[in-house]
């Protein structure tokens, strides 16, 4: 596994992967729009549920930069699950 470190604006991430394991999981959830049961997030679905972890990360991320109260954050490491390399969540590093 190689963590990549990126300067994205003027935030720098560290931990970001370019292709994790859990985007070799094929999603399962059902094509049909009104079979709603079988499809995520009702159906677990472990590539729908990292996938939206992911982008929800990168929302944060895209942004160069974000404030926690008075708190300017400029560095930050993802925290990734071992056996599917997905985004858990992330710290600060000042």
């Amino acid at each position: 596994m190689k963590l990549i470190k990126e300067k994205i604006k003027e935030l720098e991430v560290e931990g970001i992967i370019n292709e994790p394991r859990w985007k070799k999981i094929p999603c399962s959830c059902s094509i049909k729009k009104d079979d709603v049961t079988n499809q995520f997030p009702i159906k677990l679905c472990l590539h729908c549920k990292f996938d939206k972890q992911e982008k929800s990360m990168l929302d944060v991320v895209k942004k160069g930069q974000f404030k926690i109260g008075k708190e300017t954050i400029k560095k930050i490491k993802i925290h990734r699950g071992e056996k599917y390399q997905e985004i858990i969540g992330w710290y600060n590093l000042g």
